[in-house]
Formats: structure tokens, C-alpha cells, sequence
């Protein structure tokens, strides 16, 4: 999840250190990272007429 909206979900302010204070591991984390490095990826490739 981009730190912004996991910011906004738990109501830190843009200078809270959320990631250190949420910071551990859930069920599923490792899938939703790689999901959004595909993502990333599949953006960058498209956007250079691969596929």
C-alpha cells in the first residue's frame, strides 16, 4: 500500500514514522508487495511498446 494512503487509513500525519510503528508483517504482505512491483513493471513495459 503507498505510505500516503496507509497514512491516511490510520491517521498518521505526513511526518509520523508509520512504517516503524506499523511495521511488521501480515498474513498476504509479501503477495500485495509483488502485486505492485508487477504492476510497476508492467507499466514501465507498456509505456515502451513491449508486451
Amino acid at each position: 500500500m503507498p505510505e500516503g494512503l496507509k497514512k491516511m487509513v490510520v491517521g498518521h500525519s505526513k511526518d509520523m514514522d508509520t512504517e516503524g510503528t506499523y511495521g511488521h508483517q501480515l498474513t498476504g504482505d509479501m503477495k500485495k508487495a509483488a502485486d505492485y512491483s508487477a504492476l510497476a513493471f508492467d507499466k514501465i513495459l507498456n509505456k515502451n511498446g513491449s508486451k
